[in-house]
């Protein structure tokens, strides 16, 4: 909670970043990245997660799985274990930082209202691609000139406001409890996960397959999944085939094995029976239907 006063946080917003530095950094299969490492953080720190996975765990003992696309904000004081996974190399690009009052002076970390410490990038290559931008001129800004060096400091200083605005609207903020983040995080790594149900219904990955894919064991997936969704994943994946094949039956020629076929499924009275249970009709009940209401929109009724 903002406090007044002398002892009011100053929110962040209104404060000007001052980056120090930024980089890549990688970590092999099964790495452990101790908590001492965070011992020696002296400004913060925003990592976004590009490749790999990886468990970031609390001192409380509390475990969340980091994936690409994942962000994580750093300040002194911070204490994780980071466990990569054994399954590949994990990369991730940070930036650290300072911010300062109007007079150019570095704000001490505990007066700043900062947001919470994890959260999930909705435009992940867009916020890598700025990522990389800061890196690349705080690189030119190490040989140029007096002038042109204050011209890039400002300019790197404008990114990151931008990136840290971006961060920001990813997250639901509470005054008065942390945990807010780390469950909007929750959220937007499922919302991410349906996305890509919705944009692959033909997969045949399987519900341990989906949480393998997403950085979660298939318990924690589907618990989580079905907290923020309402569903299961395997339920998700089936409203996703059943949707994909009305658009087809609407407005394609395709016949119903032939879409039965595009959507994995082996056998087509299979499909038939769970076309049925979902939308209360057969395939060609539907397309009969939809060609009734829309004939200049429908496919063949073959």
């Amino acid at each position: 909670m903002l406090r007044t006063s002398k002892n009011r946080l100053i929110p962040w917003s209104e404060t000007t970043p001052q980056v120090v530095s930024a980089a890549m950094s990688t970590a092999p299969p099964g790495y452990v990245i101790p908590r001492s490492w965070f011992s020696h953080l002296a400004d913060f720190d925003l990592w976004l997660i590009c490749e790999g996975r990886v468990e970031l765990e609390e001192e409380s003992g509390g475990k969340f799985s980091l994936m690409r696309g994942s962000a994580v904000l750093l300040k002194p004081g911070d204490s994780f274990e980071l466990h990569v996974d054994a399954s590949g190399t994990y990369t991730n690009a940070y930036v650290h930082f300072n911010l300062l009052d109007r007079e150019g002076k570095i704000i001490p970390y505990e007066r700043i209202d900062m947001p919470a410490t994890l959260g999930y990038v909705q435009d992940t290559p867009c916020f890598e691609a700025t990522l990389r931008r800061i890196m690349f001129l705080q690189y030119q800004r190490q040989s140029a000139e007096p002038k042109l060096r204050d011209s890039i400091q400002c300019l790197v200083s404008h990114l990151m406001k931008g990136l840290l605005h971006d961060y920001c609207l990813t997250q639901a903020f509470s005054d008065s409890d942390q945990g807010v983040g780390l469950q909007n995080h929750h959220s937007q790594m499922i919302s991410t996960a349906l996305s890509w149900i919705y944009l692959h219904p033909e997969t045949t990955l399987s519900a341990a397959k989906m949480a393998e894919k997403f950085g979660y064991s298939q318990r924690h997936f589907g618990r989580i999944f079905q907290q923020v969704s309402g569903k299961t994943p395997g339920q998700a994946l089936i409203e996703a085939k059943i949707d994909h094949a009305k658009k087809l039956l609407a407005g394609s020629s395709l016949n119903v094995s032939e879409i039965a076929a595009s959507l994995n499924y082996e056998c087509v009275f299979y499909f038939s029976r769970q076309f049925r249970s979902v939308v209360g009709m057969s395939p060609l009940e539907f397309r009969k239907d939809r060609f009734a209401k829309f004939p200049s929109r429908a496919g063949s009724t073959a």
